[in-house]
């Protein structure tokens, strides 16, 4: 019973089917037939329009699948694309009804007119689209053109930021063959990016385009905006640099007699040079602008040599024999460095002595106190020695210099770096 109750319902489908719809013969011979009446009169080389004198608008849109390489030394930006470039073909028009319904059909472009999209901003010279490539028509003469290629671009890049930099590239794109009377380029969708690969190193933020008609083609340009990922930069040239130029300071904290004073200097200041040369080789070989990082490391370098100077000075004063008369901000800058050693000496003690004078029901000795603290500050009327009495030798002075310059270089180390950090990261910005 179930078997024939499907066989009368497939019947019933046959039925309504042959008289109610509608039969498609979109066989061998009607395609044939199509192309050749399509391009029985058809030239390749003649523009698509009837009225000649008339302009012919292609509508590009760019389709971006990657970025895959920029090499902002030699200014070279490689991107896969495949512009899709629409336009209406008066010659490539019919019914699809006398053709079996046929909606579209393929024509290779070596038979078919398409305009020809060459790199307006090229490395290498550079055509899309092959002989092997197809043009899509519809019975309305709309034609679709799909060509895509791996294409090298220039691109001008500015290291001012370097390694926080934001670059702007624009890639163009013209009509090689024809005028802006013949030919005009529009933009509606501007780059699809649906299908875009992203790049390792840079981040594209945004996109845009726009059109030129005033260099005698036309221009159809689209405009890439890209950050540098910069934390691989951070981790292995910014972080150990600062580090390096740290050191610096410690070569004041060396003891003089150890005689690696000079050594740890000039060791400090050639690898402040190395990566100089490494950071030199990220740069394009240009001086406008110069790269802020370029200048920061040179700073650096200059900072250590002079280091190395004044500790090099300083060996001399050390060594000086005694019999060599002392100026007085010798003695002046001696006394200030064991002034605020004995100060602290002296206020530990006041504490102590407060404590026992609590312990054992006495009044706290501020006069006391006071009186020590003056008896510290008070310059021996010989003019060799400290308020102790202790003669001031030379090494006395180079220690007091030590003491100074660790400070000052500290100072000229780090508080710069971190201002120039600060200001190397946020005020990059997309710059033409």
């Amino acid at each position: 019973m179930d078997m024939e109750r499907l066989h009368i319902f497939a019947f019933l489908n046959v039925f309504v089917f042959a008289i109610f719809g509608t039969v498609s013969s979109q066989t061998y011979e009607n395609a044939t037939r199509l192309r050749s009446d399509l391009l029985a009169n058809y030239h390749k080389d003649v523009r698509p329009i009837n009225n000649q004198s008339d302009v012919v608008n292609v509508n590009v849109t760019l389709d971006l699948f990657g970025i895959p390489e920029i090499d902002d030394v030699r200014g070279v930006i490689t991107i896969t694309v495949a512009t899709q470039c629409v336009w209406i073909d008066e010659r490539m028009q019919w019914d699809p009804a006398d053709y079996g319904g046929i909606s579209k059909i393929l024509i290779l472009t070596s038979e078919a007119w398409t305009p020809s999209i060459s790199l307006g901003t090229p490395i290498e010279f550079a055509t899309m689209g092959s002989v092997n490539n197809h043009v899509i028509f519809f019975p309305s003469g709309f034609a679709l053109f799909y060509p895509g290629a791996v294409l090298k671009s220039s691109c001008g890049f500015n290291m001012k930021f370097w390694p926080f930099d934001k670059q702007i590239c624009d890639v163009g794109f013209f009509p090689l063959d024809y005028t802006t009377d013949q030919l005009l380029f529009t933009i509606i969708d501007g780059v699809k990016t649906k299908s875009f690969t992203p790049n390792a190193e840079w981040v594209l933020e945004d996109t845009s385009y726009y059109t030129i008609n005033t260099v005698g083609f036309s221009m159809a340009i689209f405009r890439f905006k890209l950050k540098r990922q910069s934390l691989f930069y951070v981790l292995t040239i910014i972080l150990p640099i600062n580090g390096i130029a740290g050191l610096t300071c410690l070569v004041f904290l060396l003891p003089s007699e150890s005689g690696e004073r000079v050594s740890y200097a000039i060791t400090i200041m050639l690898s402040l040079a190395v990566f100089l040369t490494v950071v030199s080789d990220e740069m394009p070989k240009s001086s406008e602008p110069i790269s802020l990082m370029c200048c920061y490391i040179l700073a650096g370098i200059c900072v250590s040599v002079i280091g190395t100077v004044l500790a090099i000075l300083n060996l001399a004063v050390y060594h000086r024999k005694e019999n060599v008369p002392k100026k007085p901000w010798h003695i002046s800058l001696v006394m200030f460095s064991k002034c605020t050693r004995n100060n602290k000496v002296s206020d530990e003690q006041d504490r102590n002595n407060g404590i026992q004078d609590i312990k054992y029901g006495n009044a706290p000795t501020h006069d006391k106190t006071k009186a020590t603290k003056t008896h510290i500050l008070k310059v021996n009327q010989d003019e060799d020695k400290d308020a102790d009495g202790q003669t001031i030798t030379w090494q006395d002075v180079s220690l007091a210099i030590d003491k100074l310059l660790f400070y000052a270089m500290v100072f000229l180390t780090y508080i710069p770096s971190i201002g120039f950090l600060i200001y190397l990261g946020a005020a990059s910005d997309y710059q033409m």
